[in-house]
C-alpha cells in the first residue's frame, strides 16, 4: 500500500518542489497506512531471551549485552517491534521458552526437542574447541589424542550439545577418572584458573571472553578438534506465543541480516574481523 500510494502521488506530479504541502499530506498518509500492518506482525513487546554464554550473552551495567543480544535487537528493529530482552542462566532459557514466556531465544543449537516448541532460524556457525589452561608439552590433534596421551582432568558443562564422537571420548575420560561436570562455562574456566582442571570444551564466543576474564589468555591453548565439526546456531521463534505472521517477519529479518552482512558486523565487534569471518564460515582463524 505504501509504495502504491506514493507511486501514484509521484505519477500525478506531486513532489516536494511542486507542492510541498500536498506531498507532506500524502507522505503522512503513506506512513499511517503502514503502521497498523507493521504492528500486526509484532507482539508488544517482543519477549526475547538469551543465555549467559561468553560474548554471546552477558550482563554489563545490569543490561543484557553480547552478540545474541545485538542480533535480536536488530531483528526486532527491522520487524518494527519493541523488544524486552532478558538474560537467563543457560539451563533456564528453554524452560521459559517451552512454557511460552519467551517469544524468541538465541543463540541456540538446533535439537528435536526444541523444534517441538519453536521454529529454528540459523544465522551463524559454532563449534566446541578443546581449551587447555596451558600449552601442553605435546601437541594434541584431536580430543581422542588428548584422552590417550594427556593426563589432566577435563571439566565439561552439563547439558551442552556434544556430538556422538565427543561423547564417546568423554566416556573414555570418565572411565579414567579424568572427567568432571560443572553447571556452566564460567565455573569451568574458574576451575582452570585455579589449577583444578586442565581444560574444557567451549565454543569460541565463550572462550574468547572467559579466557580474558580469568587471565588465561596468555597461557592457554585452543585446539580445533575433528570430533566437533561446525554446527549451525541461531534463534528459535516460539510456536506457542507468536503467530505465523510474527514468525515470518522475524525470520525474514534474521535471514536478511545474514545476507547483508549485519550478522558479520555484530560478530566482528566481539572477535575481530578475521576470527568473525572464519567462525561464520564454519572455519577457524587459528
Amino acid at each position: 500500500m505504501f509504495w502504491t500510494i506514493c507511486h501514484q502521488a509521484r505519477h500525478n506530479g506531486l513532489s516536494p518542489l511542486s507542492d510541498a504541502t500536498m506531498f507532506r499530506t500524502v507522505l503522512l498518509a503513506c506512513l499511517l497506512t503502514t503502521a497498523p500492518a507493521m504492528a500486526a506482525t509484532c507482539p508488544d513487546p517482543l519477549r526475547a531471551g538469551i543465555s549467559e554464554l561468553g560474548y554471546s550473552g552477558y550482563l554489563e551495567q545490569e543490561l543484557p549485552r553480547g552478540a545474541a543480544a545485538d542480533v535480536l535487537r536488530e531483528a526486532a528493529r527491522r520487524s518494527g517491534c519493541t523488544v524486552e530482552l532478558t538474560l537467563y542462566p543457560r539451563s533456564r532459557l528453554f524452560v521459559e521458552f517451552d512454557q511460552g514466556h519467551v517469544d524468541v531465544a538465541a543463540s541456540a543449537a538446533r535439537s528435536d526437542e526444541r523444534d517441538r516448541s519453536g521454529v529454528f532460524i540459523p544465522y551463524a556457525m559454532s563449534r566446541f574447541d578443546l581449551v587447555l589452561a596451558s600449552r601442553p608439552a605435546r601437541r594434541f590433534h584431536s580430543l581422542a589424542d588428548f584422552v590417550t596421551h594427556g593426563t589432566g582432568t577435563l571439566n565439561i558443562v552439563r547439558g551442552a550439545f556434544y556430538t556422538p564422537d565427543v561423547l564417546r571420548q568423554l566416556e573414555r575420560l570418565r572411565s579414567l577418572a579424568r572427567l568432571e561436570e560443572v553447571t556452566d562455562f564460567e565455573m569451568a574456566f574458574r576451575k582452570m584458573a585455579a589449577g583444578r582442571a586442565a581444560g574444557t570444551l567451549a565454543p569460541e564466543m565463550v572462550s574468547a571472553r572467559l579466557l580474558d576474564q580469568f587471565s588465561l589468555a596468555a597461557t592457554s591453548h585452543v585446539i580445533a578438534i575433528p570430533e566437533s565439526p561446525p554446527m549451525e546456531v541461531g534463534a528459535y521463534l516460539s510456536r506457542n506465543s507468536l503467530s505465523v505472521a510474527e514468525q515470518d517477519a522475524l525470520a525474514n529479518a534474521l535471514r536478511a541480516m545474514a545476507q547483508d552482512g549485519a550478522i558479520l558486523a555484530i560478530y566482528r565487534k566481539y572477535l575481530g574481523d578475521a576470527a568473525a569471518r572464519a567462525l561464520l564460515s564454519g572455519g577457524r582463524r587459528r
